[in-house]
């Protein structure tokens, strides 16, 4: 009788998935450098993972919000940025919208290789790219400049002709 037979039998059997992240990629500099927000989402992208879909995963909104406790779409945006800035994910396919229907930007883990998907038009790879290895710069997100136009412009105050100041009656020219 196989050992995970037994232990089925004895009702310890546990068929969890699991969201694996190889040591390699954990002791990394570049992991080091990632805030805290770009770990939570490496995780919750490599959950996704199957061991056939990778190319075909995503990062949207609707998903996150849902399952994550992630409450802003600034912060997911940011946290894509800094893992494809540190080489953690790639994106395979850029979100579009056609007609009425959306469709998701999809991304590939780099340590793992991309699987084939022809219908969301990913062609799969051999062998992974790695491309977290290549060491690299603390990130910084990119502020958005503020425009001439944009900067809040002084108030006109319209004063009546007599100002009171203190009891006394002034007279404004």
């Amino acid at each position: 009788m196989s050992r995970d037979k037994r232990a089925s039998l004895r009702g310890r059997a546990s068929f969890a998935k699991l969201a694996g992240i190889p040591f390699s990629v954990l002791e990394s500099a570049n992991y080091g450098n990632l805030t805290a927000y770009g770990k939570a989402l490496l995780l919750d992208i490599r959950a996704q993972y199957r061991g056939f879909n990778n190319g075909n995963l995503d990062a949207t909104w609707s998903r996150l919000s849902k399952q994550n406790c992630w409450r802003s779409k600034q912060t997911v945006n940011h946290a894509i940025q800094e893992l494809i800035y540190y080489g953690f994910i790639i994106c395979v396919r850029r979100g579009k919208r056609i007609g009425g229907t959306h469709y998701p930007s999809l991304y590939a883990l780099t340590w793992e290789p991309i699987d084939d998907h022809p219908k969301q038009g990913v062609r799969g790879t051999a062998v992974a790219g790695n491309q977290w290895r290549e060491l690299r710069e603390r990130w910084t997100p990119k502020k958005r400049e503020r425009k001439k136009e944009d900067k809040p412009q002084p108030r006109e105050v319209y004063l009546p002709s007599t100002l009171r100041v203190v009891g006394q009656v002034q007279q404004v020219n």
